[in-house]
């Protein structure tokens, strides 16, 4: 029934601002609010109530009283014709150029179920301008008003000491360590002494018992159990990497009561991706969004990712909050969406790893190799829980000198094991020179026992 009402809403939140359901999904509302369960009821009472504007509390009344559809979108053409009159009064408090005629009515609307989709009640000029060029690209630069000159700031002498810069934290100097290991088969004979010169480790895998979340799972000679992490394709050619499943680091206690955290996950749940995300990086998407500011996840989302991962102490490793970030499933910088829909929790690490493997990788193909456009496939997995992905998988496909070349990842969300600098330059070695492999002498070849 959940999964029903999920599907009904997610197809709702697609429709415009001012839609008004009809009878097929009356009849569908009615019945599962009548057979569900008391946490699916309330679930599809806060999805409705979010999309007409009508109280949570006034809808249960309602269905429980068994009212008509007509009643129902005449409540919710009142209740959004109130909502929008309040909502263009604080709209114009922070944007004053911003009139009531500067949109339609159904823009005022699209631009209100933003807001509320939002999870937070704060009202920003951040969210304002990047919602506004969406909703009428000419809006913003028609209200953009000259801003006075800057001073000159101090110039600073080469001959005195300058402060030290800030690193980011994912550029920390690492371990050497390779995580890599590829299969000791005969489809691959001729690339083992280059990839192990590399730091890649070769074993003869066997299949193992698949672990949650991992699907394909194998088994090194020494026992240990491995996932798939990479698999990258060019032409008729591939090849599949494993790295090995390594344990979870010690809990820590909570700062918060499950209940604090909890009575906001509901509201996040509304808007989680339960199938596959599609985009089409380009270029010129990346040149578009260049400009525009990037809006707080935690302003989005209305609580910070590591308190969405304490509400799950007894199956989920708890540290400190810059453990933890909101994660991208398709990035700002190519034009991914900013909404709660385009975000999940994960880890610090697993978060930098996305980064590095892929985000990175794909901001290269379309700047420095002049690739036209990459195909970018995302899918969460969540199994335990329903806020936190246990396995998010990318995959990549595009044509680079006539060639077809694809790459799938898969990122462990709840990981907190970087990926190496080491890992990393054999990727980007395989990447770049995965096509031109030259087969070469087998002498000498050597590889850590696993």
């Amino acid at each position: 029934m959940f999964l029903k009402i999920h599907a009904f809403l997610a197809a709702l939140f697609k429709q415009p601002a001012d839609y008004q359901i009809n009878e097929v999904n009356w009849q569908n509302i009615t019945y599962w609010y009548t057979q569900s369960d008391e946490e699916s009821k309330n679930y599809l009472v806060r999805g409705l109530a979010l999309h007409s504007q009508i109280s949570v509390e006034t809808i249960h009344t309602h269905l429980t009283a068994g009212s008509s559809l007509e009643l129902f979108n005449n409540m919710q053409q009142e209740a959004q014709a109130e909502a929008k009159i309040s909502f263009m009064r604080r709209v114009q408090k922070n944007m004053p150029q911003i009139k009531e005629s500067s949109l339609t009515s159904g823009q005022w609307l699209e631009l209100l179920r933003r807001f509320t989709r939002q999870n937070t009640p704060r009202l920003t000029v951040s969210f304002l301008t990047h919602h506004l060029s969406e909703i009428d690209p000419s809006l913003i630069i028609r209200s953009k008003t000259p801003r006075p000159m800057r001073k000159a700031k101090e110039f600073r002498h080469s001959n005195k000491v300058q402060p030290q810069a800030k690193r980011r934290k994912y550029k920390e100097v690492d371990t050497e360590t390779n995580c890599l290991i590829l299969d000791e088969n005969s489809e691959n004979r001729d690339l083992h002494t280059t990839l192990v010169q590399h730091g890649v480790r070769l074993a003869q895998l066997e299949p193992a018992t698949p672990e949650k979340p991992y699907k394909t799972v194998c088994r090194t000679p020494g026992g240990r159990k491995a996932r798939q992490l990479w698999h990258h394709k060019s032409g008729e050619r591939e090849l599949t990497f494993f790295k090995p499943i390594t344990p979870s680091p010690k809990k820590v206690e909570l700062t918060r009561t499950v209940h604090e955290v909890t009575k906001k996950i509901p509201r996040l749940r509304l808007f989680r991706h339960t199938e596959p995300v599609g985009f089409v990086a380009t270029l010129e998407k990346i040149e578009q969004r260049e400009p525009t500011r990037r809006i707080g996840q935690n302003q989005l989302t209305g609580t910070s990712c590591q308190q969405v991962f304490a509400a799950y102490n007894p199956t989920v490793v708890i540290e400190s909050h810059s453990k933890y970030h909101w994660s991208h499933l398709i990035a700002h910088y190519f034009g991914g969406e900013q909404n709660i829909k385009n975000l999940i929790a994960a880890t610090a690490a697993s978060n930098y790893n996305v980064l590095d493997m892929v985000e990175h990788f794909i901001a290269k193909k379309l700047i420095d190799d002049k690739v036209a456009a990459i195909n970018i496939h995302v899918e969460p997995t969540y199994n335990d829980n329903e806020d936190i992905p246990t396995a998010l998988v990318f995959s990549l496909t595009w044509e680079e000198n006539t060639l077809l070349r694809a790459e799938t990842i898969c990122i462990n969300p709840r990981s907190h094991e970087r990926f190496t600098s080491a890992t990393l330059k054999s990727v980007n070695f395989v990447r770049e020179k995965f096509a031109d492999f030259v087969v070469e002498a087998e002498t000498n070849l050597t590889s850590p026992k696993l």
